[in-house]
């Protein structure tokens, strides 16, 4: 994890006044990132520094941390209405599937009831065949609805789809989980995933998409460089 100091922690930790720092940073010397310089540029440029002995440091990277633990905690749930929303979706696909299901039952119902009808009009060869016929059919319905068949990979897949969305970059297959409000630029960051992009606000277009499968919920105004016919065409 990079640790970043402030311009101004940085020069009392060091000893030096903040605008010698500021040259250093203008001239190259110094690394930064958004005003702030990692502690390892900072060591380079002032190797007799005591930064990691530090008490006030020290106090500061704990508070850090637990901020972060914090952070992660209030991330493993989404927010209510989106989990609302993909509880609903869920039941709405359970709901397809037992429909799905009594359908298949009343068929394989009506198949063995068609079968039955010709082994009354058949030869015997004929109703071998169609009991060779009736034993695979039982053998396929059994293995499709084995009771107390568990798929472990299948269950963590599904609840992954309710705690959150899962994402897939193409060409590359990388792919990355979107949990409560991120967008999916902060998302595949947090990922560690590199992807071009330029300001982070959805003003500057660099960090367009096209959606090749699946659904992208809004969660803040960020669509502002995308024209009529990149919306057509699918890109967020």
């Amino acid at each position: 994890m990079i640790r970043l100091l402030s311009l101004t922690r940085a020069a009392r930790l060091v000893g030096e006044h903040r605008t010698e720092l500021q040259k250093k940073v203008q001239s190259g010397e110094m690394e930064s990132f958004d005003g702030k310089v990692t502690v390892e540029s900072l060591l380079a440029c002032y190797p007799t520094a005591q930064i990691e002995d530090s008490a006030e440091f020290k106090r500061v990277s704990q508070i850090k941390d637990k901020a972060f633990g914090k952070r992660v905690f209030e991330r493993a749930m989404p927010e209510p209405e989106v989990l609302a929303a993909r509880i609903t979706e869920l039941s709405k696909s359970l709901t397809n599937n037992q429909v799905q299901l009594k359908k298949l039952n009343e068929f394989v119902a009506g198949l063995w009831d068609r079968f039955s009808e010709i082994e009354n009009q058949s030869s015997t060869d004929t109703r071998m065949a169609l009991e060779e016929l009736k034993l695979w059919v039982m053998q396929e319905v059994a293995l499709a609805t084995e009771p107390g068949f568990v798929n472990p990979l299948a269950i963590k897949n599904k609840i992954l789809s309710v705690m959150a969305a899962q994402v897939t970059l193409q060409p590359s297959q990388q792919d990355f989980l979107v949990e409560g409000g991120d967008t999916l630029l902060e998302a595949a960051m947090r990922a560690g995933i590199s992807v071009s992009y330029g300001c982070s606000g959805g003003n500057c277009g660099l960090c367009k998409a096209k959606v090749l499968s699946g659904k992208v919920k809004k969660t803040r105004n960020h669509e502002f460089p995308l024209t009529e016919a990149d919306r057509n065409q699918g890109y967020v």
